[in-house]
Order: structure tokens, then sequence, then C-alpha cells
């Protein structure tokens, strides 16, 4: 039996993840790092993105930054947007299957 493309679209994404803007997919998955809610902001976690393997270096997340790479809740970051101090359940995204949560 055949599926409808609209049917195989409703799979597909459902496989995937769930869908949030504008077509854009979350996985259904997303890795958590714990944090300080409040008082860590985004150049504060850099350490962190490196030691777990997300980024190689500061360098290189702040060239995604200039490229747009970088998001925090589907929202591109900018190099002004770094001081931005993180709140529980946000979602960060590094490039286009990176995805972080964090928590508290």
């Amino acid at each position: 039996m055949f599926l409808k493309l609209e049917e195989q679209l409703g799979e597909i994404e459902n496989g995937i993840g769930r869908t949030v803007n504008e077509g854009e997919v979350l996985p259904d998955i997303i890795p958590t790092m714990l944090i300080e809610i409040g008082k860590e902001s985004v150049l504060d976690i850099i350490p962190s993105l490196i030691t777990e393997g997300y980024i190689k270096s500061k360098r290189e997340f702040m060239r995604l930054i200039k490229q747009k790479g970088v998001s925090l809740n589907g929202e591109k970051l900018e190099e002004e947007d770094t001081d931005i101090i993180l709140m529980n359940d946000e979602i960060l995204q590094i490039g286009k299957e990176r995805f972080i949560r964090f928590i508290k």
C-alpha cells in the first residue's frame, strides 16, 4: 500500500522530531547541559561546550555566530547577544544538527 504525499511527510516529520517554526524540526531527544540558571551567559558556557565536544574552540563558536550558524530558541545569535543570560529549558542550536537544552 502506498501512502499519500501528505501522509509520508507526516510520518517523516514524526520520525525526525517535532516542528517548531516555519518548517524547523527539533530532534525528539536533545542532550541536556546543567547550568546555573540566571547566572551563566552564552560566553560562560563555551568551555563546557568545548569539553562536551559540541565545538572545538571559542574561535570556532564566534565564527559560527558571525556566519549565523548559532541560534537560541530558534533566533539567530549575533555577536552582541553573547552576554544573554541563559534560562531553564532554552535550546541552543549549533550548526544544523547540534542541539543542547539547558536545565538547572
